[in-house]
């Protein structure tokens, strides 16, 4: 089923993205439970989809759950992020973006993917090395 991506607390990793006013969707997640002091940052909805009198009926469950949790362990900082950053579950959020760029990691074939989409990953990994 399809999720909806909603963000729960401003932070450094998403505050520059449009994750109120343009919000993505993953097509899958991992179901976990962050550890107490841990802050999650952004959710996930899964959206039920059913047909009414021949139209399509889309349906948010009442329950969220975690995609992005972060916190502290020793000196160093840590996240999770309970989807996939490859085309399986990634969904939508991967052309998530009002423009296209192309990435390459090393060994890699070059891909275009949504401006925000690397934007968010960039930003992740930037907050963790700080």
């Amino acid at each position: 089923q399809p999720c909806l991506i909603e963000k729960k607390k401003d932070h450094a990793i998403v505050d520059a993205l449009p994750f109120d006013q343009f919000p993505p969707s993953v097509g899958g997640f991992n179901r976990f439970q962050a550890k107490p002091g841990a802050e999650t940052i952004l959710t996930v909805r899964q959206i039920g989809v059913s047909r009414k009198e021949g139209q399509l009926v889309f349906s948010p469950s009442f329950d969220s759950d975690p995609l992005l949790v972060i916190g502290n362990f020793g000196s160093g900082r840590v996240c999770a992020f309970a989807s996939d950053v490859a085309p399986h579950w990634v969904g939508g959020l991967v052309d998530w973006g009002d423009s296209r760029i192309s990435v390459r990691a090393e060994g890699a074939n070059q891909r275009e993917v949504g401006n925000w989409y690397a934007a968010f990953f960039e930003s992740m990994i930037r907050w963790v090395m700080r």
